[in-house]
C-alpha cells in the first residue's frame, strides 16, 4: 500500500482474521473476573509490598539481582533481544491466557513472575494484559527503586528503549496519510541538507528504508559517546547533520554508513529513526517531543507519558539498575551521580543509573508505564483507534503490519528471530510456540521492554523492566513455557 491504495496482500483481513474461537470473559480493566463472575486479584487489592515477596528478594543496592556479567555493550543492547525477561513473561501471558481462568492466570502469574525476577535479579517489573482490544489486567512487582523502597506500580514511568520507534513510526505515517511524505521517496525531499552514503553518493536513501533497518545507515561511535544524564543537550538536525550530511566531516560521515548500497541489507540502526524524527519536525514545525505528546499521547489518553526529562516528578519514574556479579560500581556507566557505592561489598552489586538520553530521542527516548503504553498497543489492535480517538487509519496500521519482504539475517533457534520486518513492527517468533507476534522489544542501560499481540488471539501484553538482565532468564523462559 502506497499513498492510499491497499496492496492485494495487505488485507486487514490477513492482519486481523476472524477469532475462531471465544475465550473465557477475563472482566474490565480495573476489575477483572472469572469466568463464573467471581471478582480476581487485582494490583490495588494486595500491593506488592517486601513482606509479600520471596525471602531475599526484596533487596537494597547491595543485593543480589541482574546481569552476572555486568557488562554493558551499548551497539547490542537496543536490538531485539527475545530471550528475556520479558520473552518469558509474554510467553506465560499468551500461553495462560489461552488456557486458565482470571484467578488462577493472575494467582500463576504472580508466583511465576517473582520467580523469574529472583532468578534473574530483577528489581521490578510491570506488565499489561490486553484481550480482544481491550484492556484487561495491569500489575507491579518489586520495586521501582530499591534505595528509596518505592515499589514498582503499573502506573511507574521506565524509558521504553527502541519501542520507542513505534510511536516515531506512527508519526512517519499520520504524514504519510495526508500525503504529505511518501516512503519510496528520498529523504533528502524533507530534509534541509543531504544525506548519502558516501560509497554510494548518487543512490537515495528512503523513508522506507529508514523504516525497516535497511537504509544503510549504522550507529557509529558518536551515538554511544552521546548517552549523558538528563535530557539531551544536542539539537536533533544539528547533530544528524555532523554525523550523516555530505557538508560534514567526512571521515567522521564515513563511520555512520555501512559499506554496502541503501536497500541491499538488514542491519539495525538507532540514528536512521533520529533521522525518521527529525523528519517529522520538519514537516511539522515543532520539536519531536511536541508533536508525539500532542498527536499520540494525548489523544489515546497517555497522559503520563512524555519525551523529555524536563518537567517530570522523578518519583513517578523507576530508576534503572545495572547488576554487576564482582561488586565493581565503575564497571558501570550513566551512574546515578546521588548515589554512593557500599564502601564493603561481598558478592553482587545492584547499580542505579541516572535518568538519561542521547543525541537522537525518537530512537528510544520515550517514558511511559505498562498501564499506559497500553493503550497505544490497543490502539493499534483495534485499527488505528482507541475509545473514539484515531491516531491512524486501519489500511495504515495494516501497511505498518505487513511483510516488507526485507531479507533478515536470523535463523530459526535463534534467540533473537525475527521472521518478517514491518514497518518499525516485527514479526516475533520464538516467544510463544508456534506463534509470530507482532511488536518491539527494547534494550538500554537498566531496562528492557516490550510490547507485542497476536492477532489471531487478539491477545497483547506490555512488558517493562527497570533491569537490564537478558541472557541469565532464558532457561528460566524456557522452564515457564514448558509449564504453561
Amino acid at each position: 500500500m502506497e499513498n492510499g491504495r491497499l496492496y492485494e496482500s495487505d488485507t486487514l483481513h490477513e492482519i486481523w482474521p476472524r477469532r475462531r474461537k471465544t475465550l473465557p470473559p477475563y472482566g474490565l480493566a480495573e476489575t477483572p473476573e472469572t469466568a463464573s463472575g467471581e471478582r480476581a486479584w487485582t494490583p490495588g487489592d494486595q500491593p506488592m509490598t517486601p513482606h509479600l515477596l520471596p525471602d531475599g528478594f526484596a533487596q537494597t543496592a547491595a543485593g543480589l539481582m541482574g546481569d552476572p556479567s555486568g557488562r554493558r555493550v551499548f551497539g547490542a543492547t537496543r536490538r531485539a533481544f527475545i530471550g528475556s525477561v520479558v520473552s518469558a513473561v509474554a510467553g506465560l501471558v499468551l500461553g495462560s491466557l489461552r488456557r486458565a481462568g482470571a484467578k488462577q492466570l493472575v494467582a500463576d502469574l504472580q508466583d511465576a513472575i517473582l520467580r523469574l525476577m529472583q532468578s534473574a535479579h530483577i528489581p521490578g517489573l510491570s506488565l499489561a494484559i490486553v484481550r480482544d482490544g481491550q484492556l484487561a489486567h495491569v500489575a507491579g512487582y518489586g520495586w521501582a527503586d530499591i534505595e528509596q523502597r518505592r515499589t514498582m506500580q503499573p502506573e511507574t514511568l521506565i524509558n521504553l528503549g527502541s519501542v520507542t520507534k513505534t510511536l516515531t513510526c506512527a508519526a512517519v505515517m499520520q504524514w504519510w496519510e495526508r500525503q504529505r511524505v511518501s516512503l519510496d521517496a528520498d529523504v533528502n525531499d524533507y530534509l534541509p541538507f543531504k544525506v548519502r552514503n558516501p560509497a554510494f553518493p548518487t543512490v537515495p536513501i528512503t523513508v522506507r528504508q529508514l523504516l525497516t533497518h535497511t537504509a544503510s545507515i549504522k550507529d557509529g561511535p558518536a551515538y554511544e559517546e552521546s548517552y549523558a544524564c538528563g535530557d539531551s543537550r544536542q539539537e536533533l538536525g544539528q547533530w544528524l547533520r555532523a554525523q550523516l550530511s555530505a557538508s560534514g566531516e567526512a571521515s567522521v560521515v564515513r563511520l555512520n554508513f555501512h559499506p554496502w548500497k541503501p536497500g541491499a541489507r538488514w542491519a539495525y540502526s538507532n540514528i536512521a529513526f533520529g533521522l525518521s524524527g527529525y523528519v517529522v519536525e520538519r514537516l511539522a514545525n515543532q520539536s519531536y517531543a511536541d508533536y508525539i505528546a500532542e498527536h499520540i499521547f494525548y489523544p489515546l489518553g497517555m497522559i503520563h507519558s512524555r519525551i523529555l526529562l524536563n518537567g517530570m516528578d522523578r518519583s513517578a519514574h523507576a530508576t534503572p539498575y545495572t547488576y554487576v556479579a564482582d561488586g565493581r560500581a565503575d564497571s558501570v556507566t550513566l551512574r546515578d551521580p546521588r548515589w554512593t557505592p557500599p564502601t564493603h561489598v561481598t558478592g553482587g552489586l545492584q547499580v542505579p543509573h541516572c535518568l538519561y538520553s542521547f543525541a537522537t530521542p525518537p530512537d528510544g527516548s520515550a517514558r511511559s508505564s505498562a498501564r499506559e503504553l497500553a493503550r497505544f498497543l490497543m490502539a493499534f489492535m483495534n485499527g488505528g483507534a482507541l475509545d473514539g480517538q484515531r491516531i491512524l487509519q486501519s489500511r495504515t496500521v495494516a501497511l505498518i503490519l505487513s511483510d516488507q519482504r526485507v531479507r533478515l539475517p536470523f535463523e530459526p533457534g535463534d534467540k533473537e528471530h525475527i521472521t518478517r520486518q514491518g514497518l518499525t513492527w516485527y514479526g516475533l517468533a520464538n516467544m510463544v510456540p508456534d506463534r509470530v507476534l507482532w511488536g518491539h522489544t527494547g534494550g538500554d542501560p537498566g531496562i528492557r521492554t516490550l510490547m507485542a499481540f497476536d492477532p489471531h488471539e487478539r491477545t497483547g501484553v506490555v512488558v517493562l523492566s527497570n533491569s537490564d538482565s537478558g541472557d541469565a532468564v532464558t532457561a528460566v523462559a524456557r522452564r515457564l513455557w514448558g509449564a504453561v
